[in-house]
């Protein structure tokens, strides 16, 4: 090598975890999980014809604690691991697309459910920052002998399907805007269109809003102004599918103050 030659730079390695942390991690999301399955089929229960949506709130709220509560008791070096909470319940009610989890003083805590709502209930927990969270819609009074009809039916069936051809489109070296397609493609088999601009964020632990990120039925602004990004290995996304009954799936403000749509979302 001459006085005047470089020695070449090092290789640059992204550093990854341990498998045995890695594996930790992956069980502690297993295990907010678990919690919040079980207390979601509790609160599907509970959602029938007169019940408060702030009550079921501060129910599932509760179930969330109280899961949490008996799991990962022991310190780790020493320190108590963090759990709870992920994301507060939410029970949001036809044209109202998502988020709306009232206080006491909120002039719409006192709404109740009816017959044939359809209603959206989201939750999450965490375990040491790794959260799961989670979402269900159902058709209050719908079973299985009198199954819901018409356009209800038709968004949470387009909601359901697009939920899982999402779930299977993110995979290592797939890029965001094949699942933007997917779900746009296989909701209007159903006559629906995604919630214009829904996002949904790669996680890590104490982040659930990462920087790499999917959007649904995006605006001509939002196509243009989007990062393009590649799905890797290890990574995890929590995917957050809404579907409307509209035709354009745009969304307007309501008097209320909450975000709302012409027609139904699921």
């Amino acid at each position: 090598m001459s006085d005047n030659e470089q020695p070449p730079s090092p290789a640059v390695v992204e550093e990854k975890k341990p498998a045995s942390t890695a594996e930790a991690d992956l069980t502690k999301y297993k295990t907010a999980a678990d919690i919040i399955h079980g207390v979601t089929k509790k609160l599907i229960e509970l959602a029938v014809e007169g019940a408060k949506i702030i009550d079921l709130c501060i129910e599932g709220d509760k179930l969330i604690e109280a899961g949490t509560a008996s799991v990962y008791n022991k310190p780790v070096k020493g320190v108590k691991v963090a759990k709870g909470l992920a994301f507060p319940t939410c029970i949001s009610v036809n044209n109202a697309v998502a988020h709306f989890s009232p206080l006491a003083s909120d002039p719409q805590s006192e709404q109740v459910l009816a017959k044939h709502d359809v209603v959206k209930i989201q939750l999450g927990a965490q375990i040491d920052g790794f959260a799961a969270i989670s979402a269900e819609t159902i058709v209050v009074g719908a079973t299985a002998d009198a199954p819901a009809t018409g356009r209800r039916a038709d968004v949470v069936k387009a909601a359901w399907h697009a939920a899982e051809l999402a779930m299977r489109t993110i995979k290592v070296g797939n890029k965001n805007w094949a699942v933007t397609e997917a779900v746009g493609n296989i909701s209007s088999a159903w006559g629906c269109k995604p919630v214009e601009g829904m996002l949904s964020c790669n996680q890590t632990q104490n982040v659930i809003d990462g920087k790499k990120r999917i959007i649904l039925n995006p605006s001509e602004a939002q196509k243009r102004d989007f990062d393009t990004v590649t799905f890797a290995e290890g990574e995890v996304y929590g995917m957050d599918v809404l579907i409307s009954s509209g035709e354009d799936g745009k969304q307007h403000p309501g008097a209320s103050g909450r975000v709302s749509y012409d027609d139904l979302p699921a």
